[in-house]
């Protein structure tokens, strides 16, 4: 033994000596006291993995950052080994690095101060097991990440790593990412994100990540310590949602524009079917009423006259209906009871009906007059066109803060399941229904006619006057 070994044995401070490769290849004898190991458990193996907890810790980052600046650091750490404060002493030289560990002469103050950091850091640890948050370290620049626990949502990091971002941030976030850590490291200020990550399973998750600074006393950044919550449920929750207001938003266009389509369908075939050919058969007829026909034929003059007469009044009937059917001039002029049983009187008179309305004790707004005209009217229409029935009932009236609509009917009845999803008149019915937040049911057999029943709580035809 050299007497400078000899030295070193008798000061009271644990020396090692760590090669270029950071293995120990000398310690002194107090450092078996200090580590509570022997030498042969130090000598020849690697100094981090002899110590993994402090290369979690900013120590790593401090004395790599002596080896590459070549310059002595300082450092200071309560050491869990020997409960007590250490001060570090690394100084660089040509084939490693010497590093003296002096634990510090504890004042009564500086002694309680170190059992109280004792006492936050286990209430520390027992808060990370509780908390259902993700608790991370990071050094100053984000360079590195100390460690992690993941809470089985992302991988646990115990050891320093610096490609977190690659372990842990999709690609295609890692811009995003990065910018908002710049402008919290450049403003010192909290780090706050919502963003994509790679959760353990592998999978692509949501969390938000937020962050403090640590500053020292020069209110320089010395480490960063973050939260995280996972906010996956919640996002795939939001992402459903906007799903479904897509989905109703384009149904909402679809089944108005083939209303649409359909109304103008029907009102070009009334005037083409109903009134043109009405006022074709008047230009034939008025060309048979000439000044002969007159003086040489009265008679047959006078019967064409009169049956003139009788298109023309059948034209002007059918203008009627369909302008009525269109915008029903009832409707805005005496109310919506007196619009629905005008509705009923205009039925073809193979069909027997019976109209029941009640609803003296309510006002309703005109945009809720029309939503409950044309639902019926729509439900009248599809009953006379599709249903070939000779008995028809229409029931409006409040049943238990409901607006209830009932039209029934004796005619051919279908099966329900073919159509459910077709029809234009009841897709439309559906959609005014819904989004008056109402309920639709329809019942119906082949051959035993059928029953529709559309319902709208009260409560928000309120609001709406």
């Amino acid at each position: 033994m050299t007497l400078s070994s000899k030295i070193l044995d008798l000061i009271p401070v644990a020396c090692f000596h760590l090669d270029e490769q950071g293995c120990i290849d000398y310690v002194n004898f107090h450092t078996e006291t200090l580590c509570a190991k022997k030498r042969t458990e130090l000598l020849g193996f690697n100094f981090w993995e002899v110590f993994p907890a402090w290369k979690s810790s900013p120590m790593f980052q401090a004395l790599e950052k002596t080896s590459a600046e070549q310059q002595p650091i300082t450092y200071e750490f309560f050491s869990d080994l020997g409960s007590e404060w250490i001060k570090l002493t690394a100084s660089p030289e040509e084939d490693g690095i010497i590093l003296v560990f002096n634990p510090s002469i504890l004042t009564e103050e500086l002694d309680s101060r170190s059992v109280a950091l004792k006492k936050s850091e286990e209430r520390f640890r027992v808060f990370v097991s509780a908390s259902s948050d993700m608790v991370y370290e990071m050094s100053a620049d984000w360079a590195q990440l100390y460690q992690l626990k993941g809470k089985e949502f992302l991988a646990d990091t115990e050891e320093v790593t610096s490609d977190w971002i690659q372990q842990y941030i999709p690609e295609k976030e890692q811009p995003r990412v990065l910018l908002a850590i710049k402008e919290a490291i450049d403003n010192k200020a909290i780090f706050e994100l919502e963003h994509e990550v790679l959760a353990a399973d592998g999978s692509i998750g949501w969390t938000c990540s937020r962050a403090i600074p640590i500053l020292n006393k020069q209110g320089e950044i010395i480490e960063w310590f973050g939260t995280a919550k996972d906010l996956t449920a919640i996002k795939e929750a939001e992402r459903k949602i906007r799903y479904m207001e897509i989905c109703q938003q384009q149904e909402i266009v679809r089944v108005t524009l083939n209303a649409q389509e359909e109304e103008r369908r029907r009102v070009s075939e009334s005037l083409h079917n109903g009134l043109g050919q009405l006022l074709y058969a008047v230009k034939l007829s008025i060309n048979y009423l000439g000044f002969n026909t007159a003086t040489d034929t009265p008679e047959e003059f006078n019967t064409a006259k009169n049956y003139t007469c009788d298109l023309l009044n059948e034209a002007i009937k059918a203008c009627r209906t369909l302008s009525h059917e269109l915008m029903p001039t009832v409707l805005a002029e005496f109310g919506l009871k007196e619009a629905l049983s005008d509705l009923c009187n205009q039925m073809n008179e193979e069909i027997t009906y019976k109209c029941h309305v009640e609803l003296e004790e309510i006002n309703l707004d005109k945009f809720m007059e029309i939503a409950v005209f044309r639902i019926v009217q729509e439900l009248v229409f599809n009953v006379i066109k599709h249903a070939e029935a000779t008995l028809l009932s229409v029931d409006v009236v409040i049943e238990n803060d409901l607006m209830v609509m009932r039209v029934k009917d004796n005619g051919r009845g279908f099966p329900i399941e073919k159509v459910q999803d077709s029809g234009i008149g009841l897709s439309s019915i559906r959609v005014k229904t819904a989004l008056l937040n109402g309920t639709f049911q329809l019942s119906s057999m082949p051959g035993q006619g059928s029953i529709i029943e559309v319902k709208i709580p009260l409560n928000l035809i309120n609001d709406v006057v």
